[in-house]
């Protein structure tokens, strides 16, 4: 069963060279995204329908260093799934009732590269707890979501999940609503595949 996947995180090197990945792998240029202003990453999209997307994000060089609570985009040496999102419509009740999950929520808004930007709130991803694979939070307001505004160029056709602490991951994601089964093994991995035309293609 595939959970409500709002979008998939892919960090790469550089961005550069993650609009290359897309290009190699997926078959598809990525469409622009913008910058994080204050957080140190920036990013371009692929549209996989009108409410998921899946964003390479990479640390901006004109930018300070990446918070500790932040998408750690600067730790991989290759193009990689490292983490994922879902939406919920009250972020404060989540973040406190969760809170042994989901990081602090706050306000955010980027600049997108026609001039204008959008605004969401999200709770801060805890890439430190089961690595990454307990979903962050997010929730676009009154913002259009960024999957309606891009090209479908897919669309993911299955999702699972494997860790060292299995049990324990799969203990936080019942806690927070999902139905996925989450499997044994000696390194933690998210398995996407996505549907792009007529490939099925593994992230």
């Amino acid at each position: 069963m595939i959970p409500p996947i709002d979008h998939l995180v892919v960090s790469a090197p550089t961005l550069e060279e993650g609009m290359q990945w897309a290009e190699n792998t997926l078959g598809v240029t990525p469409q622009p995204g913008g910058v994080h202003e204050g957080y140190g990453t920036h990013n371009v999209l692929v549209g996989l329908g009108p409410y998921c997307y899946l964003e390479i994000i990479a640390k901006d060089p004109k930018q300070k260093e990446i918070p500790h609570y932040w998408i750690p985009a600067h730790r991989e040496k290759s193009t990689k799934l490292i983490g994922w999102a879902s939406t919920h419509s009250s972020l404060d009740f989540l973040t406190r009732t969760y809170d042994n999950y989901l990081g602090a929520h706050a306000s955010m808004q980027r600049g997108k590269l026609d001039g204008t930007r959008i605004e969401w709130e999200m709770s801060y991803p805890r890439f430190e707890i089961y690595d990454g694979l307990v979903p962050f939070f997010i929730n676009w307001k009154e913002s259009i979501h960024p999957g309606a505004t891009l090209h479908t160029s897919g669309q993911i056709s299955s999702f699972s999940l494997k860790h060292p602490d299995y049990t324990g991951l799969q203990q936080a994601l019942t806690s927070l609503g999902f139905d996925i089964q989450v499997e044994h093994a000696s390194q933690a991995e998210i398995l996407c595949t996505l549907t792009v035309g007529s490939q099925e293609i593994q992230l």
